[in-house]
């Protein structure tokens, strides 16, 4: 166990929880190879959250060493970078999305960064209800490249989802019935990845990768092979050669 607080803010364990976020972050949608975004091009960021290094951590969690809100960390990577939050947490004035569509005509590419932060709900404050919100649309949209989800990305800010996105139908499932397995009988859908049989906005375990590759198993002269071991599994891609990976490394992306 870690007990020294300089131990903790170390350059190491810095590293360790941005591969941490970038491991968490979920690529759902990327149509015509749109991500990553070419650093040449003019970019509108748009939503509160996005200028909020806070909201990221969540509220179980420490105070931490340094953060860096998407809006940092999007103009460092695109200088010609525009901001505009157009909503506060709790309402949106039609001035102020008049605004933000304005900045979002004269950009290239437009990033929302959308959700809910600590003043909506945390530990003891819950909302009573749910707007009908449904955002599935988002996935068939053709003017919508791509989507990625990060849920709480930690102060460093290619996974897989690690839940099922049900679609608004699901709603009329009453939150009291728990039972996992699906009764076709009576139309009942089930719960959690493992049961549910319904339509599915994305599944359990659903991630998109930048590149495409596979794998390819060789023969092994030995017969025993060890997890610290680089073994002959190779993953390729269709132009280059990704490094070898070990068996512990590809248990991860399965």
């Amino acid at each position: 166990m870690v007990t020294n607080v300089w131990e903790i803010c170390s350059p190491k364990n810095q590293i360790l929880a941005l591969e941490a976020a970038r491991n968490g972050i979920v690529l759902l949608k990327n149509d015509a190879k749109l991500l990553p975004l070419p650093k040449s091009m003019s970019l509108a960021v748009i939503g509160p959250n996005a200028d909020s290094p806070q909201t990221r951590i969540g509220n179980y969690a420490g105070p931490p060493w340094k953060s860096v809100a998407p809006l940092q960390a999007l103009k460092s990577y695109v200088k010609n970078t525009v901001y505009h939050p157009c909503c506060n947490m709790i309402s949106c004035s039609t001035t102020a999305i008049e605004k933000a569509v304005d900045i979002a005509k004269r950009a290239d590419y437009v990033v929302l960064i959308m959700g809910l932060d600590q003043t909506q709900e945390r530990e003891a404050l819950d909302r009573m209800d749910l707007g009908p919100i449904d955002v599935s649309f988002a996935k068939d949209d053709p003017r919508i490249g791509g989507i990625l989800w990060t849920g709480y990305p930690g102060e460093g800010g290619g996974g897989r989802l690690p839940i099922t996105w049900y679609p608004q139908d699901f709603t009329k499932v009453l939150k009291t019935d728990m039972r996992r397995r699906p009764e076709p009988s009576t139309d009942y859908p089930g719960r959690t990845y493992r049961f549910y049989k319904g339509d599915k906005v994305f599944e359990f375990g659903y991630g998109l990768s930048y590149s495409k590759y596979w794998y390819t198993f060789t023969r092994v002269s030995r017969n025993n092979l060890y997890l610290n071991h680089s073994s002959s599994l190779r993953a390729r891609e269709t132009s280059d050669s990704v490094r070898y990976k070990l068996f512990s490394e590809l248990s991860a992306e399965v």
